[in-house]
């Protein structure tokens, strides 16, 4: 069960994925989480550095759709700033979430999953049969829910690290 929480990648920053080294590793596109991986959850604007990020990655040929587990007007700001397709309400971690996450994308595209969380980015990429990179939450203030899983999420790297399964970072 512990397998389904590590990401096949941890990297510093989401910029650290660049279009070079997704190709390099064989990925076309991915699937990125949007609530404290793209956007801080307090925010309805991404970071300018973020924005320049989509861009690059677009014009590099990387397809990029954003899946998030909420909606509204923050979803649909970025889903305009972007020009992103966006899952809202996706319930990760379960697969329908990833699903139509791939039919928003070209057919048989290579796919990465990135996003900040065990629970539902990671877990629910590992469902989908699909690998799955961990990046910083950008560390808004986060639901009580969401903040009670940081804490198991603490206790699971922990024995993974203890286990020498945790893996480092790019």
């Amino acid at each position: 069960m512990l397998d389904l929480l590590v990401p096949e990648y941890r990297f510093r920053s989401l910029t650290f994925l660049t279009p070079a080294w997704l190709r390099r590793n064989r990925y076309e596109g991915i699937i990125l989480d949007l609530d404290n991986t793209f956007l801080r959850r307090d925010s309805l604007t991404p970071d300018a550095a973020y924005l320049d990020w989509i861009r690059i990655l677009r014009s590099g040929g990387i397809a990029v759709v954003l899946v998030s587990n909420n909606g509204g007007r923050r979803v649909d700001q970025v889903r305009r700033l972007t020009g992103v397709p966006v899952v809202d309400w996706a319930c990760k971690p379960l697969n329908r979430a990833f699903r139509k996450a791939r039919e928003l994308l070209p057919a048989g595209l290579s796919l990465l999953v990135v996003g900040d969380q065990l629970f539902t980015d990671v877990l629910g990429a590992h469902l989908a049969g699909l690998p799955a990179a961990l990046v910083p939450s950008l560390g808004s203030r986060e639901f009580v829910f969401t903040r009670c899983m940081r804490r198991l999420e603490r206790v699971v790297i922990d024995r993974l690290a203890d286990d020498g399964r945790w893996p480092g970072e790019q």
